[in-house]
């Protein structure tokens, strides 16, 4: 037989020509897979998240008008336009303007207040208050009751 000696320690002896996965390397693969599949969720979720700008531009329109109410004299509906009379008799209205809705002093400018809209419709609630709706290019519906305190 052959003469070898007996090593003192305890260990595998792990043969270079040998093929397959161990305990570890599948415990590492399980962790890598599992690592990835937890990012990709997160990132479909950002991907499919709604764009709230349009939102926003349409909050931030009817703030303006409800700054317009607070400064005025005193407003009325004409054909669809909300026209505000202020302190100098400028008379300031909003209108649809193709898928805009501008504002103008006098009848005159072209100051672009809301875009991609595609609808607007005004109507006196009371003595006091006006109901709008604006409908965006989106379908989105939005409405408010402006009113002059």
């Amino acid at each position: 037989m052959l003469n070898q000696t007996a090593n003192k320690s305890v260990s595998t002896v792990i043969k270079n020509n040998e093929a397959g996965f161990t305990l570890l390397t599948l415990l590492v693969a399980i962790v890598i897979t599992i690592s990835i599949l937890s990012f990709t969720t997160q990132l479909i979720q950002i991907t499919q998240n709604k764009n709230y700008s349009a939102d926003y531009g349409t909050l931030q329109f009817f703030h303006y008008l409800e700054d317009e109410i607070f400064r005025t004299q005193y407003f009325y509906l004409s054909n669809n336009k909300i026209v505000f009379i202020n302190e100098n008799n400028d008379k300031i209205s909003y209108s649809q303007y193709n898928n805009l809705i501008r504002r103008q002093v006098n009848g005159r400018g072209h100051e672009i207040m809301l875009r991609d809209v595609n609808k607007v419709e005004m109507s006196n609630e009371s003595n006091n208050q006006i109901h709008l709706k604006v409908e965006t290019k989106g379908g989105e519906l939005f409405e408010k009751i402006l009113s002059a305190v």
